[in-house]
């Protein structure tokens, strides 16, 4: 999927969580929401933070695009950094928008592989990236964030 679908995937899933929160927490909840729904895609050089992150994406994709950043190691990982020693909100919130990136990579045609490099647990579906799909799902939830905002929606 696109940059522009898994900022805003990651919109929306941040805005069913920061309703009850203070305004600058909610601010940092987003951030940290919006920058983990992008962050899998370190290691591509073409990708939203690569273009802005060059050396660490060129590293990165030597391992290959959707390879290790596109398995469940790294949340894992990060989720037992929350659970061990460093309990923040924000760490929640990354963890979050980098999980539904991997989700919502699994729907595409390409897919994922969960637990890369080890044995192929492939998550393949029928979006095709900047397809006609992935263009209906992104105005779908775009209007859905749109009632959210404004208030129209139960919290949920």
């Amino acid at each position: 999927m696109k940059g522009t679908t898994h900022l805003l995937i990651g919109f929306y899933i941040g805005l069913l969580f920061v309703g009850s929160m203070p305004l600058f927490a909610s601010i940092l909840f987003m951030a940290s929401m919006l920058l983990g729904s992008l962050a899998p895609d370190l290691d591509h050089q073409g990708s939203k933070l690569g273009k802005r992150l060059k050396p660490l994406s060129s590293l990165l994709s030597l391992a290959g695009h959707r390879t290790i950043l596109h398995a469940i190691w790294v949340p894992a990982i990060l989720y037992m950094m929350y659970v061990w020693h460093w309990h923040s909100f924000m760490l929640i919130a990354f963890i979050i928008g980098y999980v539904s990136h991997i989700v919502a990579d699994g729907f595409t045609k390409k897919g994922i592989n969960f637990i890369h490099p080890f044995q192929h647990l492939r998550l393949q579906g029928f979006v095709e990236t900047g397809g006609i799909l992935e263009w209906l799902l992104f105005w779908g939830i775009f209007l859905l964030a749109c009632v959210k905002v404004i208030g129209l929606m139960p919290l949920w």
